[in-house]
């Protein structure tokens, strides 16, 4: 095996530690070896944006609205771009126009931290002209090049973009405006709130918002709070009377004059999700299932007092926070037998109960923040069965159909006793060997629907909405060798009322 060594001249400037923002300005000249151009003069002078057309530039950039917990977050990153000299501060930006793209967060890849965006998309899009086409060359490719033998090995530079130099008079096309505070339009904002309007005025302006609202992805949920205020005044019915928006219900109309939260667009696209997540509440505790995985709860005292349609609702919650390093930026189906919790869901809250829609809030933030796209849909409660045991720890569930032991024992005389019981738990199980729907260590298996019944000398009693899946398994999976037994109150002469 042949091995090669490329040996690199000496450097013209001596390589130093330096942050790393235009780190490579420095030492362009080392570069030079290399005979090409191109290189050289973007690390001597700067990367030159390719301007198609001339950007508006303008003095006075409008800021996003930002959480408490956002300027935070968004704080830090500035602080670490600025270490690094990444980014620098405009220190007159009401004497130097420039273009002014927003800025956002996302969780990271992998991790429940955050990372902030500096979204030029539509600047790109606008003004620059189309990049020239390319096709990376792929691993395949490169593999049917390598000889029997031979390494591969990968590099990843830290922050490697940020050591290419951005051309001086290209920079004012490439900022961003925080302000870490209220800006000037929020306080505009503000005093125009503070303005009385009739009834008439607020039914059309809520009007006009309605009509927005699923163009938006939070525009619903942000309307419940003003529509929940309104509804007294609404059942007077006297268009002419005039009042305030109380303080705390400010920041819910304000959140429409954010560019970002109107403009952003949402997806038109049929939902197609990739984790469905099965939930159930009792008024004992709450429990839920994701693929294969199960985890529960029980209620404290004060949270039995409380309705069980918001029992339901913090048991989404607390899945959903449970499973969050597995859920992030995923599309999320819940499942539940709740139908006020699905109405609430698709619907994005509820003017009816204040407590249900402060949830609906919670939700929607840990959803939103996470990358996490949610739906719901309903499941009827005989099929729920696994989240409703874990929802009753140590109770048999409502869903436990039996058949009267005496009933069972009448069966078994005139055909035989079988071996197996395939739909019970360990509240009604009426042989010692069972198929539970739930995780049960005292179980056979689990999930009768998921096994093979070929050959299996089994009793079958399943809840009513599972008979036909039942009969169609015992159809096609069925032999002349197999022994099937499956109970028929009229086959065993068993009246109605034997059955418990």
């Amino acid at each position: 095996m042949d091995y090669y060594d490329w040996d690199l001249p000496p450097p013209v400037v001596p390589v130093h530690p330096t942050p790393v923002g235009g780190r490579l300005e420095i030492f362009w000249a080392n570069w030079t070896f290399l005979e090409d151009p191109f290189v050289c003069k973007i690390l001597r002078a700067g990367y030159k944006l390719p301007l198609a057309r001339a950007p508006p530039l303008t003095t006075t950039p409008r800021s996003r609205v930002y959480s408490i917990d956002q300027q935070v977050l968004i704080l830090e990153n500035i602080n670490i771009l600025l270490t690094k000299h990444a980014i620098e501060i405009v220190s007159e930006p009401h004497h130097s126009p420039g273009f002014y793209s927003p800025i956002f967060l996302i969780p990271k890849k992998g991790s429940t931290k955050m990372r902030m965006i500096h979204n030029m998309a539509s600047f790109n899009n606008l003004y620059l002209a189309e990049p020239p086409h390319f096709r990376m060359t792929s691993l395949d490719q490169i593999r049917a090049k390598l000889s029997p033998g031979a390494w591969m090995a990968s590099l990843d530079l830290q922050d490697a973009y940020l050591h290419v130099p951005v051309f001086p008079r290209h920079r004012k096309f490439l900022r961003f405006i925080f302000n870490g505070g209220p800006s000037r339009s929020m306080a505009e904002d503000s005093r125009a709130l503070s303005l009385p309007l009739t009834l008439r005025e607020w039914q059309s302006l809520l009007g006009l918002l309605t009509s927005a609202q699923d163009l938006t992805l939070r525009g619903r949920l942000m309307l419940r709070p003003l529509q929940r205020f309104l509804l007294p005044f609404i059942r007077e019915n006297d268009l002419q009377s005039s009042f305030l928006l109380p303080p705390h219900l400010h920041q819910y109309l304000r959140w429409w004059t954010v560019e970002w939260n109107v403009c952003a667009g949402v997806c038109l696209t049929s939902f197609n999700h990739n984790h469905e997540l099965f939930v159930d509440a009792s008024l004992l505790g709450w429990g839920a299932h994701l693929n294969g995985q199960t985890t529960s709860g029980l209620w404290s005292d004060a949270e039995r007092e409380w309705h069980i349609n918001n029992l339901e609702m913090q048991a989404v919650i607390l899945a959903v926070r449970h499973w969050l390093p597995v859920l992030t930026n995923s599309r999320l189906l819940v499942a539940s037998d709740n139908s006020t919790v699905v109405w609430v869901i698709h619907n994005q809250g509820t003017t009816r109960s204040k407590q249900l829609l402060d949830q609906m809030f919670l939700l929607a933030d840990l959803v939103d923040s996470n990358g996490i796209v949610i739906a719901a849909r309903h499941i009827p409660g005989c099929k729920n069965i696994l989240a409703d045991a874990l929802s009753r720890p140590g109770k048999p569930s409502p869903t436990e159909w039996m058949l009267h032991p005496d009933a069972f024992r009448q069966i078994c005389w005139q055909l035989g006793r079988p071996l197996v019981d395939l739909f019970a738990t360990s509240f009604n199980h009426q042989l010692p060997t069972y198929v539970s729907p739930v995780p049960d260590p005292q179980a056979w298996a689990v999930d009768a629907m998921s096994l093979s019944w070929e050959g299996l000398d089994a009793y079958a009693f399943p809840p009513p909405i599972l008979l036909s899946d039942c009969v169609e398994n015992r159809k096609y999976g069925s032999s002349d060798n197999s022994d099937y037994r499956v109970s028929k109150c009229c086959d065993a002469n068993v009246q109605k009322d034997d059955i418990g």
